[in-house]
């Protein structure tokens, strides 16, 4: 079995990895990079600005049972608000962070989710997510968890908008 994510260091402050696509060398991270970013609450309803890169707008809407309404647009997303019982936060992830994958409520760490996405070890410290403590709620641009979505005992729905991110 291919080892991805397999690390040498190399002379002049650079590493190898061997990624998905093959090998990569790099200049080995200072681990200031690695320090935890700092996290928001987002404002229900209204405004959040986070870094002045990402833009988010929220409202609280009745949901009167038509799956039709649901946006299908990857920036603007529906979610259970009846089942949010604290703050929402968008944060980078962490040690312990999880997904809900399916309606039967299974659970996946978020590390098995990148690792089953493939997606690169270097770039998952930088992908943003929103999340109720470590319940993930939403990976914009990727996945929502199950738990979350708009089901006929909704009554209360939060949209999500990103209106402006870095990607």
């Amino acid at each position: 079995a291919l080892q991805v994510g397999k690390n040498v260091s190399l002379p002049y402050g650079l590493s190898a990895r061997r990624s998905y696509e093959g090998i990569v060398i790099e200049k080995r991270e200072t681990g200031q990079e690695n320090a935890e970013r700092e996290e928001v609450v987002l404002s229900v309803p209204g405004d959040t600005i986070y870094d002045g890169t990402w833009k988010f707008h929220t409202e609280i809407l009745e949901f009167d049972g038509n799956y039709e309404k649901i946006p299908q647009k990857t920036y603007t997303k529906w979610f259970d608000y009846d089942k949010i019982t604290s703050s929402v936060m968008f944060r980078t992830k962490r040690a312990g962070d999880y997904l809900t994958i399916n309606d039967k409520m299974g659970h996946q760490s978020l590390q098995n989710y990148f690792v089953n996405e493939k997606i690169p070890r270097e770039e998952r410290g930088r992908i943003y997510l929103l999340a109720e403590g470590s319940h993930v709620i939403w990976l914009p641009g990727y996945r929502i968890s199950e738990y979350y979505k708009v089901q006929d005992s909704t009554r209360n729905i939060l949209q999500v908008c990103v209106l402006d991110n870095p990607k």
